[in-house]
């Protein structure tokens, strides 16, 4: 779960970098209120779902709980 703006870059940044050190595989979600098609392009480019904030504690539960099983599959 990374949030789209970070001090030293994006969340996209530290995802495609932790990826590249713990496979492609690696589950990830992030979160942003930058509604922008870039940010959404750029996300879909590395396979990641996009939660658009302010974001509902039902939609990071129902998110999770979809990426849950690609994380024990990753493991």
């Amino acid at each position: 779960l990374a949030d789209y703006h970070l001090d030293s870059g994006t969340g996209l940044d530290a995802i495609a970098t932790l990826r590249a050190l713990h496979g492609q595989d690696l589950p990830a979600v992030l979160v942003t209120a930058d509604r922008s098609s870039e940010v959404r392009a750029s996300a879909g480019r590395l396979d990641v779902p996009v939660i658009n904030k302010p974001l509902k504690p039902a939609v990071l539960r129902s998110m999770i709980a979809r990426i849950r099983p690609l994380a024990s599959a990753a493991e």
